[in-house]
């Protein structure tokens, strides 16, 4: 919704910083590469790209979402959000990777670096504790 408002906002986003777990997600993903590779493509010839990718349930979803949008919506708080609850989803992708290393393997498999990422992770988690 916000990239069809607003196609600019892609240079902000890497396709790498999507989650890959459904058809929309990848859908989106193709989305932004195609912005990125374009960078003048306009909101309508975006949505001209959707209506030939998407599924129809889709294309209604998105043009009701776009149709109830009101003029008070606050893009670039939105977008900022997005950015950041993709930041912490990835993150705690990465966390759950290491501890999944750590608990198969031993804390003694990961590099310095890996238990210093565990450390800081594992630091907020017990403030939260007390």
């Amino acid at each position: 919704l916000m990239l069809m408002q607003r196609p600019q906002l892609a240079a902000r986003l890497s396709p790498r910083q999507l989650p890959q777990k459904t058809p929309e997600d990848a859908l989106l993903a193709r989305l932004l590469e195609a912005l990125q590779s374009n960078p003048e493509m306009s909101g309508a010839m975006l949505l001209d790209r959707l209506r030939a990718e998407a599924p129809e349930a889709m294309m209604k979803e998105l043009s009701a979402e776009l149709m109830n949008a009101g003029e008070d919506f606050e893009i670039e708080q939105e977008f900022e959000g997005a950015l950041k609850q993709l930041e912490q989803a990835g993150q705690q992708q990465d966390m759950a990777a290491l501890l999944a290393l750590a608990q198969a393997q031993g804390l003694q498999a990961l590099t310095p670096e890996q238990r210093h990422l565990l450390q800081q992770y594992r630091r907020p988690a017990a403030k939260n504790d007390e």
